[in-house]
């Protein structure tokens, strides 16, 4: 049981038959990634404790040296509910929370900290890390990634984005590749790549990037190609061929 179908204009999608009667496309038939195991969590609490201890405590943790021209007066208060734990991303976050009294923020460059204020935070103190770690960092890190673009244009759409980011967010449209260069804090980053994901799909129709899989074991070439059809925008999909024989669908 073999079909012939053609989806698009540039891209060629590739079915292959499987024993049962049914239709799956190579990259679905890989083996599923095993899960990550869960991030170490700790018991977190400061009371009265001067500065340089939380980054002391953090360090120990961690591992990561503090490399840093400030060290913030004064002590930092955190009391958390009896037998809390945190991961560290949210311990960064919890401290960040403390330092904003004092229009700091903690730098986490992977090789080490820095406790930064706004105008001291240079495009080369930022870590660049994929998209797809953006969750393994606290929500107020700031953190630089590289956006592709599909249908938006980056010149365009770089306007747009920095009138939503904070004080410590840069964007630098990258024409060539058509894509962004965005610095923010990971929670900000978060909602402007919601955004631009939402109008990257209402330019390219709900249906792109997306696999059905057809039981064929009662289907007819006729069919197939209506299910096809009714799925796909109009005029995106050609049958190069179908017919019948006395072995089923070819």
């Amino acid at each position: 049981m073999r079909t012939a179908i053609r989806c698009g204009i540039v891209a060629i999608a590739l079915f292959v038959p499987l024993p049962g009667g049914s239709l799956l496309c190579p990259a679905a038939a890989q083996e599923p990634k095993q899960d990550a195991p869960p991030p170490k969590s700790y018991t977190f609490e400061m009371r009265g404790k001067p500065w340089g201890a939380v980054f002391e405590w953090l360090t120990d943790k961690t591992g990561v040296p503090l490399v840093s021209p400030n060290i913030p007066p004064g002590t930092f208060n955190f009391i958390a509910k009896k037998d809390q734990k945190f991961t560290i991303p949210q311990i960064i976050d919890i401290i960040n929370d403390g330092l904003a009294l004092q229009n700091y923020v903690l730098i986490n460059r992977r090789t080490s900290f820095a406790i930064l204020s706004e105008g001291q935070i240079l495009p080369s103190w930022v870590p660049r890390i994929p998209l797809d770690e953006l969750n393994q960092h606290g929500k107020t890190e700031i953190v630089s990634t590289i956006v592709k673009l599909k249908a938006l244009a980056a010149e365009d759409t770089a306007g747009d984005v920095k009138r939503q980011m904070s004080p410590f967010g840069l964007v630098v449209p990258l024409k060539q590749m058509n894509a962004l260069l965005v610095q923010d804090t990971v929670g900000n980053l978060e909602n402007i790549l919601a955004t631009i994901r939402g109008g990257e799909q209402a330019l390219l129709g709900p249906n792109q990037g997306t696999m059905q899989i057809f039981n064929l074991e009662r289907t007819n070439g006729a069919a197939l190609a209506e299910m096809i059809r009714n799925m796909m925008p109009p005029g995106s999909v050609r049958i190069n061929s179908i017919g019948v024989g006395a072995d089923g669908m070819r």
